[in-house]
């Protein structure tokens, strides 16, 4: 009922209820096939990231599916939402960054920075400050610090708010399960 071309299965994955998220991202992080690598590019481009902060549309990104676990598959799927970001957000991504690709160390910075602030088996002793953020990506553009203020308020909005994806049939299923 669609055609097997990465723009249709990508606006497919985007647009249809009730497909499992972690399905989703498994897929998307899938660096062996081809037709995934290209559904991924498309996904990403069909995303709407202009004049999003970094941290906003990676959120709005991560909410159409579950991130894989392997850092292999993250860093494929953060590839290409950088490639993406940077063409829907070029003036503002040469404002805010000395090289584009610093752009990319930065999401897996809060990709990283989520992962230590929600889970839960990371005592609250040992979770992140922003200033423990700040300093991983100390020299990280070009060899210069990225914006203290920028990462300031990348830090707060993810500490404020968890990224989560939208919900699917299995975290119906899962929430049922526990009544």
């Amino acid at each position: 009922f669609i055609d097997n071309s990465p723009s249709s299965i990508a606006r497919f994955l985007l647009t249809r209820k009730g497909l499992s998220r972690s399905a989703i991202g498994d897929f998307l992080g899938n660096i062996k096939s081809d037709l995934a690598k290209n559904v991924t590019r498309q996904f990403m481009r069909q995303l709407e990231l202009r004049d999003k902060e970094v941290d906003d549309a990676l959120r709005l990104m991560m909410s159409f599916f579950q991130t894989p676990g392997e850092s292999q598959k993250i860093s494929h799927i953060l590839d290409e939402f950088n490639y993406a970001y940077v063409e829907q957000n070029a003036i503002r991504a040469s404002a805010q960054f000395r090289n584009t690709d610093s752009i990319m160390v930065l999401c897996y910075a809060i990709v990283m920075l989520h992962t230590d602030l929600y889970n839960p088996n990371i005592r609250s002793t040992n979770k992140m400050n922003r200033d423990d953020f700040v300093r991983n990506l100390r020299g990280t553009d070009e060899g210069e610090d990225m914006d203290i203020n920028l990462l300031y308020a990348i830090y707060d909005r993810i500490r404020a708010e968890e990224i989560r994806a939208m919900p699917d049939h299995t975290e119906q299923v899962r929430k049922i399960e526990e009544h």
